[in-house]
């Protein structure tokens, strides 16, 4: 821990800093932090296997997201003026019924 190690080297020379000083003292840090230490083990197939699912589903869900955007765009370019004119229970209706966004991707 860089702060235990910064305090073992003020206890040991107050206001001197150097790699020699600094070796020292971590050669002096372990014996008396060993109990402490937690042993540093690397992570299982499990873990990476669950790591990486989380990683596959953030950029699903990023992908989703853009393509969404992407439709509300179409859909922005599509209609033009109209989202001023027509209520907005209608475009609602219209949306449903009528209006397929694949359709305007595929237009342009």
């Amino acid at each position: 821990n860089g702060r235990q190690t910064r305090d073992l080297r003020k206890v040991l020379s107050k206001y001197a800093s150097s790699d020699r000083i600094d070796a020292r003292v971590l050669a002096l840090l372990y014996p008396l932090m060993a109990p402490k230490l937690i042993r540093w083990l690397p992570p299982s197939g499990d873990q990476l296997a669950l790591q990486r699912a989380c990683r596959e589903a953030d950029r699903w869900q990023r992908l989703d997201v853009a393509i969404q955007n992407r439709i509300k765009s179409y859909n922005r370019w599509a209609w033009g003026g109209l989202q001023n004119i027509v209520p907005a229970e209608a475009r609602s209706w219209m949306y449903q019924h009528w209006y397929d966004p694949w359709q305007v991707c595929d237009a342009g």
